[in-house]
């Protein structure tokens, strides 16, 4: 569904904000929320702006998020999870935002036991932070109403937030630094007026990645706590313009491709991955990426590697994938054959391999 990206996730928002808008009349509104996907912060204040003039938009950020910049700014305990991201979602148009606010952990934590204490509302930390982020705006402000966000409960945080009651710092003291430039991020609580400008994302002419891997994949997977601070390394790989029409992945075995599918990208995205919703075809390979592959695939045997994915734009190679080579699904998909082609039972053998690799007794069949 691709609910980070489609716009047409937004009308969704818009009978709740029409019921906020007869609950609050035409008066001043700020609206305070955790930046997150962008999605009901931004439809919200959309909509909102449509029907009063007078609607200003708070967002709230943790630190390590590329949303508003703050990832250089690491959090020594932990970033908060639902409102940043590590990586652009089209849902969040910077320019409806007037001010961001980045708050950290330990803030955060106190702030979510301030807002239990205080009003009885259990939530989880990101509610904590919008809850301090809309404070702190309506002492500045008084004459205008606020509307904060709380986006779930606070069922998952009893031993890591609630259980530290005793322990956390008084919310009431927490003041943030004003800023004027995101060079000026820093922990624990910044603020800065947005005045609602656009914001350059990182350029569609680089493909940045984690050094260590799909950084975003290992966080949901994992989480934090294990994999710990895996974005502080990228690799930056050239753009090559004709990826966008020529792009294969190549099932190689031994010197011979014996699968594979033509990739055709989104019009608004540049990864050519069918798991984000890009469309495939049939694979057909020109004389010369078959000669390619094949001077390709002799020169992977001289290193013991047999089987691998080739992302391949001829004459570049995007990546030669060894870790999951995967493909033959596509394939499939896209010729409709049940069966991979005959010639792949016969474009490579192998010795016996070592007695530690071989089957043991209880092992099925592949």
């Amino acid at each position: 569904m691709q609910q980070y990206h489609e716009d047409y996730h937004y009308l969704g928002y818009r009978d709740c904000a029409r019921l906020i808008h007869q609950q609050f009349g035409d008066g001043p509104l700020t609206l305070v929320g955790g930046v997150g996907s962008g999605a009901f912060t931004g439809a919200l204040t959309t909509y909102l702006r449509d029907l009063r003039g007078d609607t200003e938009l708070i967002g709230v950020q943790p630190f390590e998020s590329v949303t508003f910049a703050s990832d250089p700014v690491g959090d020594p305990v932990a970033s908060i999870s639902g409102i940043g991201s590590p990586v652009p979602f089209r849902h969040v148009r910077h320019a409806l935002y007037d001010r961001v606010h980045w708050i950290a952990h330990e803030q955060a934590i106190s702030a979510t036991v301030a807002l239990y204490r205080e009003h009885g509302v259990f939530a989880r930390m990101s509610s904590g932070c919008t809850y301090l982020a809309a404070a702190w705006e309506a002492r500045l402000h008084p004459h205008r109403q606020y509307l904060f966000i709380a986006a779930d409960t606070g069922h998952r945080y009893m031993d890591s937030v609630y259980r530290k009651h005793a322990s956390v710092m008084p919310a009431a003291g927490l003041e943030p630094k004003v800023i004027d430039d995101l060079g000026d991020l820093s922990l624990p609580w910044s603020v800065m007026d947005w005045h609602r400008r656009p914001f350059a994302m990182p350029p569609d002419s680089a493909l940045l990645a984690s050094a260590t891997g799909n950084v975003t994949s290992r966080y949901v997977s994992y989480g934090r706590e294990i994999i710990g601070m895996a974005k502080r390394h990228a690799a930056v790989q050239e753009y090559i313009p004709n990826v966008r029409t020529n792009e294969k992945r190549v099932i190689v075995a031994g010197d011979t491709p014996v699968s594979g599918f033509l990739r055709f990208h989104r019009d608004n995205d540049n990864r050519a991955d069918a798991t984000v919703g890009a469309q495939y075809a049939p694979l057909e390979l020109t004389d010369d990426e078959r000669a390619f592959i094949a001077r390709l695939g002799k020169r992977m045997m001289d290193h013991g590697i047999f089987y691998v994915g080739v992302d391949l734009a001829y004459p570049y190679v995007i990546e030669v994938n060894m870790e999951n080579p995967g493909g033959v699904n596509y394939h499939r998909r896209a010729t409709g054959e049940t069966t991979p082609p005959r010639r792949s039972t016969r474009s490579w053998q192998l010795s016996a391999p070592p007695e530690s690799c071989r089957p043991s007794r209880h092992s099925r069949p592949a």
